[in-house]
């Protein structure tokens, strides 16, 4: 008999994740409040100056720390405020970003993407020094210090402002909104760790500052799902596609709302969010922190034994409905699909059944492996690669297979290659118009 493959998705959204940040017990951390040391930077990887110090940088006014990684999108986007904030301020404020990668790796990084644009401030790679004083969990975080050396704040990128780098600078109390990053905090525990008596529990909570965002769920069988800090669409969605498909397609989603806005990510829907009532002439980070407040929730449903998702998710819609009113339901819609199926029907399939070892899906620029995983997993990472029209498995192939499928290395389309590579398994991959499941969301009452 073959056995059922539970694969755990760990996705950590809005904020990154260190979770494996390693600090010196011998240095102790510097507090809001504390002087810091006047140390002298190295690896500098813009500038050929050397033995700069902290206090070459602070000492005309204000001098922001901004942490950051390449593989942190957050971090990527606070480039154009740094770049804004500098040129406002040419004189009093100065930026230092700090990463713990290497200068090999953010000079690739930079290579590959042209269209991001270096900002205009000191870059050191390599840290290991500061993130010893500066104790934090998610990236990006930025630490603000006076002209005196004093830590001033610690914050996130909403608070990367005019206004509040003015207020600074003219000695005046400012509302700024300090970061605080729960080091204790663990996704992979239930959400209230120390109530561990129950049998099933479901618990919908408003948004939490102070965890990130993110979830965990299984591909297949689940006995629980968390997730935090998210819209609802990402509830009804995951629900919907019974857990297979991370990204959200909006071609597949009819909403019947009053109130659209609620579902949209404002950063991915400006044009939503400034119809909305959200949009009131304020600074948009501002206007950002309310909807956040309003529409993003915590959702932990944990049931006294694995089901398959089908079943699962019921219950997930079933608690979605009761909370938020607003009714899920399925219906067929002609959408372009990529359908695939035998390439010579009734003849016998090259893709056999795979017999043992670890699940693997590994893609990179010349090779998809594939080592006992289903088509319909599968299936469900190549669109999240590719961004891709739905796939319809129309194989008839319900066990777990292997694949290894050649890329061109001087390929264009990594997808249309491995798609021609399905045709050595008896496989073949029309895109044609189908009829395909679509999630409506209705109101109740409506």
């Amino acid at each position: 008999m073959t056995r059922k493959l539970n694969l755990l998705f760990v996705l950590v959204f809005s904020s990154s994740a260190i979770w494996g940040q390693q600090n010196s017990p011998d240095i102790r951390p510097i507090q809001i409040g504390d002087t810091v040391p006047n140390m002298v930077l190295d690896r500098i990887f813009n500038s050929q100056e050397k033995n700069i110090r902290l206090s070459d940088l602070y000492q005309d006014g204000l001098l922001i720390i901004n942490y950051w990684a390449t593989w942190c999108s957050g971090c990527i986007n606070e480039f154009p405020m740094l770049d804004t904030i500098r040129k406002k301020f040419p004189k009093k404020v100065k930026v230092l970003s700090v990463t713990y990668q290497d200068s090999a790796k953010v000079a690739d990084f930079f290579s590959k993407h042209p269209e991001i644009k270096i900002p205009d401030v000191l870059m050191v790679t390599d840290d290991s020094l500061f993130r010893n004083y500066f104790r934090f969990r998610y990236l990006p975080h930025n630490i603000w210090i006076n002209n005196k050396g004093i830590v001033i704040t610690e914050t996130a990128s909403s608070e990367l402002i005019e206004e509040n780098v003015s207020a600074i600078l003219q000695n005046r109390a400012s509302d700024i909104t300090r970061k605080h990053d729960d080091m204790t905090f663990n996704f992979l525990k239930p959400l209230h760790a120390g109530d561990s008596s129950f049998l099933y529990r479901s618990i919908i909570t408003p948004f939490a500052d102070s965890i990130g965002g993110g979830s965990i769920f299984d591909n297949n069988e689940s006995r629980r799902f968390f997730g935090w800090n998210q819209p609802i669409i990402r509830f009804y969605w995951l629900a919907f596609t019974y857990m297979k498909y991370e990204k959200i397609n909006w071609d597949l989603i009819e909403l019947n709302t009053k109130d659209s806005a609620k579902f949209f990510y404002p950063t991915a829907h400006r044009e939503i969010f400034n119809r909305s009532k959200y949009h009131t002439g304020a600074a948009f980070e501002n206007e950002l922190k309310k909807w956040k407040w309003d529409n993003l929730f915590c959702y932990d449903l944990i049931i006294p034994k694995k089901v398959p998702n089908r079943v699962f998710c019921e219950y997930m819609f079933n608690d979605l409905e009761r909370t938020f009113q607003i009714h899920a339901d399925r219906k067929f819609k002609k959408v372009r699909c990529n359908v695939v199926s035998k390439y010579k029907p009734g003849k016998e399939m090259l893709l056999k059944p795979s017999t043992q070892g670890k699940a693997v899906f590994k893609l990179n620029d010349n090779k998809l492996i594939i080592h006992r995983l289903s088509l319909d997993y599968v299936f469900a990472k190549l669109s999240f690669e590719f961004e891709t029209d739905p796939f319809v498995n129309a194989t008839g192939i319900d066990y777990l297979i292997d694949m290894e499928i050649d890329i061109s290395k001087d390929s264009s389309d990594k997808l249309a290659d491995i798609l021609e590579g399905f045709k050595k398994y008896g496989l073949k991959c029309e895109t044609r118009m189908q009829l395909h499941p679509i999630l409506v969301l209705t109101d109740y009452g409506s």
